[in-house]
């Protein structure tokens, strides 16, 4: 991972995405990226609230190229050391509010579980619900796979 990678990930999102775009990636590829250094043997990435010279971190917060990022551990993790696996998606940068829906199957079903808990004198319940979530605007979402 390179900052032109990170860079190129930035240049591939559409305009109109950015304004809500965030990062996602594993906290080893986070600190994979913390640990890029410049030719200097700088670190790319500065702490928190402050401008460097290669614009990897902006502002007061926590963002990288400008955009807030998230840490998951439901990204797949590249490993703290070693070589990435090739076509493994490292990093995400998308805007979910646009291209992402959540939709309910069917309602909430509640269940009384009166008879399982009569002899003690309390009522259990049991809810059921269907969700599912799946990404509607290919053009929302930007990756960084390995190659």
């Amino acid at each position: 991972i390179s900052a032109d990678d990170i860079w190129s990930v930035v240049g591939l999102l559409k305009s109109q995405f950015r304004g809500n775009a965030r990062w996602s990636m594993h906290r080893n590829t986070e600190m994979r990226i913390r640990k890029l250094k410049s030719a200097s043997n700088e670190y790319l990435w500065q702490p928190v609230g402050t401008q460097n010279v290669n614009g990897l971190t902006v502002g007061a917060g926590a963002t990288l190229a400008g955009f807030a990022y998230d840490v998951s551990e439901f990204m797949v993790d590249p490993g703290a050391t070693g070589n990435i696996t090739t076509g493994t998606m490292v990093l995400s940068l998308h805007d979910l509010r646009n291209g992402y829906a959540i939709a309910d199957a069917r309602q909430l079903d509640i269940t009384v579980l009166d008879q399982l808990y009569a002899t003690s004198d309390q009522q259990g319940f049991a809810m059921t619900g269907y969700v599912d979530g799946a990404p509607v605007d290919e053009n929302a979402f930007s990756r960084l796979k390995i190659s």
